[in-house]
């Protein structure tokens, strides 16, 4: 994004060029990991931000609507010392070793480990256009969902507010592997999220449309 920024204020000068995060969670550009491979996916973005620029837009009304709230996500239960003991033992990567001695040495200094997290969900509403906003990282199905519950022209971010770690939908929890139990040792949290994040977050969502003027006669179907 950031040649993609730059690529875009060299064509249109005067411009500032900006970048909002979607649900990438779980989502990479293939093949990556390189400056070259940086510079083709910027320039990929910016041509698609020229075409918008160059077709029919919608213009929006000069209003503003916003709110915001925290739920509380719980966590599944935390693991005993003698869980941790053989994670710190037997596990291949170092930051999840790394984790494990963090977890043995409060568990040691008799602090208590969180159950839950108060999660951040703000919407806006600019005109008509509608732009929710979660915390953390969550994954592409939160955007898939966000979009049938409200309609396809909705703009989902991530990132927002906090980054506390991944946000798994339950299907994600079930299946196991890095955005499951791996993202959170990455952020220092003690163990997952229990699979009821996903309706926790959805029903949020839906709730706080309401508070900004969200109806059904908005939402643009396809």
């Amino acid at each position: 994004m950031g040649y993609a920024q730059l690529d875009i204020e060299k064509k249109y000068p005067g411009t500032i060029a900006m970048f909002f995060q979607g649900t990438a969670g779980d989502q990479n550009p293939l093949p990556r990991r390189s400056v070259a491979l940086a510079k083709q996916y910027g320039g990929e973005l910016s041509c698609a931000v020229e075409s918008v620029l160059n077709e029919k837009m919608t213009l929006l009304n000069p209003e503003l609507l916003t709110t915001y709230a925290e739920i509380t996500l719980p966590m599944e239960a935390s693991p005993t010392r003698v869980e941790l003991e053989n994670i710190e033992k037997t596990a291949e990567l170092d930051f999840i070793k790394r984790w494990a001695a963090r977890m043995i040495k409060k568990i040691d200094n008799k602090e208590p480990f969180i159950k839950n997290y108060p999660y951040p969900i703000e919407l806006w509403n600019v005109g008509d256009q509608l732009i929710v906003a979660m915390g953390g990282e969550p994954t592409i199905k939160y955007d898939i969902n966000i979009k049938e519950l409200l309609g396809e022209k909705t703009f989902v971010m991530g990132y927002s507010n906090d980054v506390m770690s991944y946000i798994p939908t339950a299907e994600i929890l079930k299946e196991g592997g890095y955005e499951s139990i791996a993202a959170q040792q990455a952020y220092g949290l003690p163990s997952k999220w229990k699979p009821e994040i996903e309706k926790m977050v959805l029903n949020e969502v839906e709730t706080l449309s309401k508070r900004v003027g969200f109806t059904e006669k908005n939402k643009i179907k396809k």
